[in-house]
């Protein structure tokens, strides 16, 4: 059994201004991240997009729930969890990490090489870590209720995979 660290970070942060750089880097995938091009395409979407972006899909979820909101205020639009853990939690689900050849520059890890998945096909990823974020998701769903998701996916396509909610 595995004692290190899963991480489960709620925010309630996101502003309206906040959307469309939100919707580019988790729909786009471009942004902040280290991302792994050839990774993506296995990437896991537990719910689907009905609109364009993540920005109509929170207005559009707000004016389908009769939810009013003073938009001229800096005002809380939508809350988001992710769920992940470090290369070792993963390993001792049975997946394999390389080497990046880049370094930890602060934490616990300082001057080590970061450990990134190795995944170059759908088997790569092993059951047990499909079934811990399975199990994440359904632990939030059951959380928020279902009506009140209106994105959830796993990215392996980044350092560490993680799962946005």
């Amino acid at each position: 059994m595995y004692d290190g660290n899963q991480v489960l970070r709620f925010e309630n942060k996101f502003k309206s201004s906040d959307l469309g750089g939100l919707s580019v880097e988790l729909l786009k995938r471009i942004g902040t991240g280290n991302y792994d091009k050839d990774r993506t395409k296995f990437n896991v979407r537990y719910v689907e997009f009905d609109k364009p972006n993540l920005a109509s899909k929170v207005y559009s979820t707000l004016k389908d729930n009769n939810i009013s909101y003073n938009k001229w205020k800096n005002t809380n639009l939508l809350n988001g969890a992710i769920v992940s853990s470090g290369p070792e939690f993963f390993q001792s689900l049975g997946m394999r990490c390389k080497k990046s050849n880049r370094i930890y520059q602060v934490g616990k890890k300082i001057g080590k090489n970061i450990l990134v998945p190795d995944i170059k096909n759908e088997d790569d990823i092993p059951i047990k870590v499909k079934e811990f974020f399975d199990g994440s998701y359904k632990f939030l769903e059951e959380l928020v209720g279902k009506d009140n998701v209106i994105y959830a996916e796993v990215h392996y396509d980044e350092d560490t995979p993680h799962m946005h909610f």
